[in-house]
């Protein structure tokens, strides 16, 4: 894939067109020191919670394109990286948008969806559709591309662990050394044999906490969902919760794993003993958790029903609305 990129700054003119943002339906949220980033399906909102100050980014002012998978705050760079359903990916600075588009107009036929992102020291690692991209975030380009299934199966979710690389697909769990010269080839990479090989592609997130990895099985019944811990031995069931569990998506905060539910958050410490929990029993609400992080003592949470969350104190709760449609229907 050759690498493209370039940077630009929207502005809006007396009598252009707006693109309006569905704001009741939050699909995934980051954060700064500063900001809470919440993604929408075409915008993100940027909420600067010690000021109360907020900014909408759309296609017309701040960002390249339309219908966003992924979003991740990157500590290091002070950027914000936005992964579209289209391949293309931004990178949000205090100063600029710098667009990576070199998958988006690679011609590759299938999807090109951004799945996932994932920082370590050195580089951005992008699972998509059909490989793992690893960007250089210095020189803001693509440096390898890397394809575990040889291009056949999406991967849904990459992770690093010390020199292993994790690629989870739909139907296993994949792993490269980081150092082997010949990682772009499918032929690099092993099975991970603690985790079951499905025909029936259930698998949708891997979550690493500390060195212990965790991955979430998701199953065609509402409610049936499973997260299991990767152990040396193989795997055990991490979420024997006494009540059904429709679980979105597995997020972490202060060395505990975050199982974010339909209507329940479910934080595990580093013994996989259930530690915290955010009930819609105990708030009033129904909500579906689609991703959250945690600042400012606060637990911020994409919902699916009704945009951004913050939870207080785990018993109470505060929407963040920003003027708009609630939803594109």
């Amino acid at each position: 894939i050759l690498f493209t990129a370039y940077s630009f700054q929207a502005q809006i003119g007396m009598g252009t067109w707006r693109l309006h943002v569905a704001t009741g339906k939050a699909i995934d949220v980051a954060n700064s020191v500063q900001y809470i980033f919440t993604a929408y399906e075409n915008g993100i909102l940027r909420y600067d919670f010690d000021k109360k100050e907020k900014k909408i980014y759309t296609q017309v002012q701040g960002l390249s394109d339309i219908e966003i998978s992924s979003i991740l705050f990157d500590s290091l760079q002070n950027a914000l990286y936005v992964g579209y359903k289209n391949g293309n990916i931004d990178k949000i600075t205090p100063t600029q948008t710098i667009n990576i588009s070199a998958l988006a107009q690679a011609s590759i036929p299938g999807s090109k969806k951004i799945n996932k992102f994932y920082r370590d020291e050195q580089y951005l690692y992008v699972a998509t559709d059909f490989s793992v991209l690893q960007i250089d975030p210095i020189k803001d380009e693509i440096k390898e591309t890397f394809y575990p299934t040889g291009g056949q199966y999406p991967i849904v979710d990459v992770t690093v662990v010390s020199d292993t690389i994790y690629a989870l697909t739909q139907g296993k769990l994949l792993f490269g050394l980081k150092n082997n010269p010949t990682l772009p080839a499918s032929s690099a990479w092993n099975l991970d044999n603690r985790l079951e090989s499905l025909s029936t592609f259930s698998y949708s997130e891997i979550e690493k906490v500390g060195n212990e990895l965790y991955v979430l099985y998701k199953s065609s019944n509402y409610g049936e969902d499973t997260v299991y811990h990767l152990i040396p031995q193989g795997r055990t069931v991490l979420t024997n919760y006494p009540y059904s569990l429709e679980i979105n998506k597995l997020t972490q905060h202060q060395g505990k794993l975050d199982v974010l539910c339909d209507g329940a958050i479910l934080s595990y410490n580093q013994n996989q003993v259930l530690d915290e929990s955010v009930l819609t029993f105990y708030l009033g609400i129904w909500f579906k958790a689609l991703g959250m992080t945690y600042v400012d003592s606060y637990k911020w949470v994409a919902d699916g029903n009704s945009g951004l969350l913050r939870i207080i104190e785990d018993q109470s709760y505060e929407y963040i609305s920003y003027p708009g449609p609630p939803n594109n229907d």
